[in-house]
C-alpha cells in the first residue's frame, strides 16, 4: 500500500492519495531503493496540487532522498518546477538543507540546471550563497562551470565569491603500459595503477558494447562479469565481495588514467595509497586504497572514499 502511495503521488492521483491517507497509510513512507517520499515524488513530477495535499496532511517538508540527498525543494529546483518551489517555500521548507556527502543546496542545484527564476526565488527566501558542497563548490562556482552566465552575474551581485579550491598534491605514478605487461607486483603503486587502467578499459569496453548492442542482441552479462573477475583476480585479494560490482559498469568510468596519486603510507602489514579523481568528474572524490602483501606480491584489499576537500570520515566504497 505504501508503494502505491508513492505511485499515486508521482501520477498526481489526488483522489487515490486521499483514500490512502484516510486508511492510515504512513504519509512519510520512504522507498527502500531511492529513499523518496510521496512529497518528493510529487515535486519531481511537478504536481503542485498533490504537493499541497500532502503538505496539508503533515508530509515532512525536509525529508531527503537516499541517493542524491535532495529534499522535495531540491528536486523541484532540479526539475525547474517554479510552482512547486513556491508551494514549498510558502510552507516554510528549509531553503539551505542538505543531506549525504554531496551536500548540494537547492540554490546550487538550480544554478547548475540554469533555472534563473528559481535561483531568484530561493535567494529571496534567504538562501545562503556562501555555502559549499561536499567537494568545495558553491552556487557561483557551479554556475560558472556550467556556463550559466546570467546566474553568475546575479550571484556576484549578491556578494557570492568563488570558493578556494583545496591544494592539489600529486606524486608520479610508476610507468605502466597499456597492455599491463610491466606491472610490478612488488610495487603497490604499480599494482594500483595497473588495476585502475584495467578497470578503465573494462568499463569503456562495456559501455561501447552497450551502445552498439541492439534489442535483438542484448549484452552478454556473463562475459562482462567474467572480464571483470579477471581484473579482480589479477589485482585484488581473493576474498568474497558480496556487495561488489557484480559486473555493473557506468559511464564516465569510475577510474581514469588522469586520476592522480596523492600519497603512499606504509603500515605494519599493509600500505595505504590515496588517489584523487580527475577534475572531469561532477562529484570529485579522494580515494583511499588498502593493499596487502603476501609472498612479496601486493594486492588491493579495500577501498574507501570521501568528497575531495572534505573533512568527513572515510566511507567504505565498492572497488
Amino acid at each position: 500500500m505504501s508503494k502505491a502511495l508513492l505511485k499515486a503521488a508521482a501520477l498526481g492521483q489526488n483522489a487515490k492519495l486521499e483514500g490512502f491517507l484516510a486508511n492510515g497509510v504512513y504519509i512519510n513512507f520512504k522507498d527502500k531503493a531511492t529513499g523518496r517520499t510521496a512529497l518528493i515524488e510529487s515535486a519531481i513530477a511537478g504536481h503542485a496540487d498533490t504537493a499541497r495535499l500532502l503538505i496539508e496532511n503533515a508530509a515532512s517538508l525536509d525529508c531527503a532522498d537516499d541517493v542524491l540527498g535532495y529534499t522535495a525543494l531540491g528536486w523541484a529546483a532540479h526539475q525547474g518546477h517554479m510552482h512547486i518551489v513556491k508551494t514549498l517555500l510558502a510552507a516554510c521548507a528549509s531553503v539551505d538543507l542538505t543531506e549525504c556527502e554531496i551536500q548540494q543546496t537547492p540554490v546550487m542545484i538550480a544554478a547548475r540546471e540554469g533555472h534563473h527564476d528559481i535561483v531568484v526565488a530561493l535567494l529571496a527566501a534567504g538562501a545562503n550563497v556562501h555555502l559549499e558542497s561536499g567537494n568545495a563548490r558553491n552556487a557561483l562556482s557551479i554556475a560558472e562551470e556550467c556556463g550559466r552566465t546570467d546566474i553568475v552575474g546575479m550571484l556576484k551581485k549578491q556578494g557570492a565569491l568563488a570558493p578556494a579550491s583545496p591544494a592539489e598534491i600529486s606524486i608520479s605514478w610508476p610507468i605502466v603500459t597499456a597492455d599491463l605487461s610491466d606491472v610490478n607486483d612488488a610495487d603497490p603503486a604499480s599494482v594500483l595503477r595497473g588495476f585502475m587502467l584495467a578497470m578503465h578499459r573494462w568499463e569503456t569496453d562495456c559501455y561501447s558494447q552497450q551502445q552498439s548492442a541492439g534489442d535483438e542482441e542484448p549484452l552478454d552479462w556473463s562475459v562482462i562479469q567474467q572480464a571483470q573477475n579477471q581484473v579482480f583476480e589479477r589485482f585484488c585479494t581473493p576474498k568474497p565481495r558480496t556487495y561488489g560490482r557484480l559486473g555493473s559498469f557506468g559511464f564516465p568510468p569510475t577510474y581514469t588514467p588522469d586520476d592522480t596519486l596523492v600519497s603512499i603510507e606504509p603500515q605494519a602489514r599493509r600500505v595505504l595509497l590515496m588517489t584523487l579523481q580527475a577534475p572531469s568528474t561532477r562529484m570529485r572524490y579522494e580515494v583511499l586504497f588498502s593493499l596487502v602483501r603476501k609472498g612479496g606480491v601486493w594486492r588491493i584489499d579495500t577501498k574507501k572514499r570521501r568528497p575531495w576537500g572534505s573533512s568527513a570520515n572515510w566511507e567504505v566504497a565498492i572497488l
